[in-house]
């Protein structure tokens, strides 16, 4: 239900999906690991008593009764544990929590009416990224830059090199937006750096002429026959420059 992951310098964190399905990390810093294992367990215990709507065990409360401020505010932001007093005074409720990410992202790509069709795909495959990983319902000034770093380590467990960047930099795009609208005091993306795609020689191959005579005759329609022609024979980069031709008159 959770993982507990240890990084180079010695840092735990627990990883486990949230009530509202979301991923979710809490960094515990340098600590025994068996004490780290023993947290992990109590967190586990809150995400099935939050689920199933039965009350946490003893060992669960006495460990809550003594966690500190830091950690127990963020178990009760994920709703996980009651805030405690202290920190619910601390925070008045009429503070605004500026714009949600599901909702900002999307204002911002529908709001783009003049960009290419790839770019607009690569917009959305960062939306989901991000709310996938944060929630749609994520306050986007709560994302901190070690919440952007973490993504960026969650989106390598996974998908290529260039992809992770083109994500990255989509989402660095997106936040500046936030902030030039001044929606947001500063951006958690601001300082990542290698957000560039990069050319990846690995992956190049050339398609002979008989490779290519093979290719267009399992094409199931001209339609595919052109789209394969045309990136083959004429050089064009698919999709993003079959998708800007238009039928023109003599």
């Amino acid at each position: 239900m959770a993982s507990l992951s240890t990084d180079k310098q010695g840092n735990r964190t627990i990883e486990f999906s949230g009530p509202d399905g979301s991923r979710q990390r809490i960094r515990l810093g340098k600590m025994p690991k068996r004490d780290a294992v023993k947290i992990k367990g109590h967190i586990e215990n809150l995400l099935i008593a939050k689920r199933s709507g039965n009350s946490i065990d003893n060992a669960a409360a006495d460990w809550l009764a003594t966690t500190d401020g830091k950690l127990h505010g963020r178990l009760a932001k994920l709703g996980l544990v009651t805030p405690r007093v202290i920190e619910q005074a601390s925070e008045p409720e009429s503070e605004p929590t500026g714009p949600l990410l599901g909702d900002f992202t999307s204002v911002y790509i529908n709001g783009r009416v003049k960009i290419k069709p790839g770019t607009r795909i690569n917009l959305e495959r960062c939306r989901r990224a991000l709310v996938e990983y944060f929630g749609a319902n994520q306050p986007m000034k709560l994302v901190t830059a070690g919440d952007a770093d973490d993504f960026r380590e969650h989106l390598n467990t996974t998908l290529a090199e260039n992809t992770v960047r083109r994500i990255c930099g989509r989402a660095k795009q997106i936040f500046r937006a936030a902030v030039r609208k001044k929606l947001l005091a500063e951006s958690p993306f601001a300082d990542m750096k290698a957000v560039s795609v990069t050319a990846n020689k690995s992956r190049e191959y050339f398609i002979t002429r008989e490779q290519a005579a093979a290719v267009l005759d399992a094409c199931p329609n001209t339609q595919w026959k052109l789209l394969f022609a045309l990136a083959r024979y004429g050089g064009l980069r698919c999709p993003s420059e079959h998708l800007e031709l238009r039928l023109g008159g003599y």
